[in-house]
């Protein structure tokens, strides 16, 4: 039958597109996890670094903060 035939077409088309799809989900999400582990990072960066800045500038004469 020609109705079972374009079925089965749709069916492979369909599991084609579905592959690519979640193929493209996983890097999208992979993507996404790596952007806002850069993006913690450079909020969180500056509260652990500023004291250690400080910490350093108060120990000895550094570029960072000139006393």
């Amino acid at each position: 039958l020609p109705t079972s035939h374009f079925f089965s077409k749709l069916l492979k088309s369909s599991t084609i597109f579905y592959n690519i799809i979640s193929l493209m989900s996983r890097v999208l999400l992979s993507i996404n996890t790596y952007y806002l582990f850069i993006y913690i990072i450079y909020i969180f960066f500056p509260y652990i670094s500023m004291p250690l800045i400080r910490l350093s500038s108060i120990n000895s004469t550094s570029p960072f903060y000139p006393q």
